[in-house]
């Protein structure tokens, strides 16, 4: 299959579970060419959490630096925020910095054109401000999920409130990202600053809240159930057996969540570039495909 099999014009409707499809598609179709910048920030982020000790096998960033657990001066419930911290961010940025990465090479595609991965790559880079901020933004109903049963008095009553906690935070996790879902497209499609990539993406999702919160909230629960659950039991029930098994578990959760996070970045840039059309019509470029 070409990308021509998969041309924006034959879009008819911004629908979410089109944009899913395609998006799913599109990540496919060429896998072998964007498999690679997913990977990379999956990579590059799981040396960061070694090179800072904050890596542990089922959580890209599982826990606070151990030089600081060292330090009698900081206060246990500082260590305790550190790592609820570096939890939510560990699970929201390697989704959202490869959608910076993919999303030119997705868009190129879209159009029917060759990506261009390296040039991809450098148009990723420059919006990486826009995508760590974001982050950020995305991470603060996790952070107040995982904070929350700190609160309760004894450890059953903090298990439950954990439970409840989580649960609750899903749907209003999922209305928080979708509300900024596509500033980074934004950025990387249309050279917008933070402040403007997310007003942008704001305007864009008035209207079609309901199918964007949709997509979102199934991306939100699949990514929690595989992560946060599934992996997590597994890599604690196999990671005991004799290397070099641990490792490669290790880079088998890398793999499969570069993966994941591709799925993540083309259904997104998917979504954006058929509500932007169903808005604002064709832009420049396609009326000029259509023309000559």
């Amino acid at each position: 299959m070409s990308a021509g099999e998969l041309p924006l014009a034959e879009a008819r409707s911004p629908g979410a579970l089109r944009s899913l499809g395609v998006g799913l598609r599109l990540a496919h179709v060429r896998f072998l060419r964007l498999f690679p910048l997913a990977l990379l920030v999956g990579v590059a982020l799981e040396a960061v959490a070694i090179a800072t000790d904050t890596a542990i096998y089922w959580h890209l960033f599982g826990r606070a630096p151990a030089w600081l657990h060292d330090d009698p001066h900081v206060p246990r419930s500082v260590l305790l925020f550190l790592s609820f911290l570096l939890r939510t961010l560990g699970g929201t940025a390697p989704a959202v910095l490869t959608t910076a990465l993919v999303t030119p090479a997705a868009s190129e595609l879209l159009r029917d054109r060759d990506e261009r991965p390296l040039a991809s790559l450098a148009a990723g880079v420059r919006v990486l401000p826009v995508a760590l901020a974001t982050t950020f933004a995305f991470s603060i109903l996790p952070l107040a999920a995982l904070c929350a049963p700190r609160t309760a008095g004894d450890v059953p009553s903090s298990a439950r409130t954990f439970v409840w906690a989580v649960v609750l935070s899903l749907p209003l996790t999922a209305a928080v990202i979708g509300r900024w879902l596509f500033a980074v497209p934004a950025a990387a499609l249309e050279r917008r600053g933070l402040i403007a990539a997310w007003r942008r993406s704001e305007r864009l999702v008035v209207g079609r809240q309901l199918s964007t919160f949709g997509l979102v909230l199934l991306g939100v629960a699949s990514g929690f159930v595989a992560f946060e659950m599934v992996l997590p039991w597994l890599l604690a029930t196999w990671a005991l057996g004799p290397l070099p098994w641990p490792r490669v578990l290790e880079f088998g959760r890398v793999a499969l969540s570069a993966w994941f996070n591709l799925c993540v970045a083309t259904v997104t840039t998917v979504h954006f570039v058929e509500l932007r059309r169903a808005k604002e019509g064709p832009d420049a470029d396609e009326l000029r495909a259509v023309f000559t």
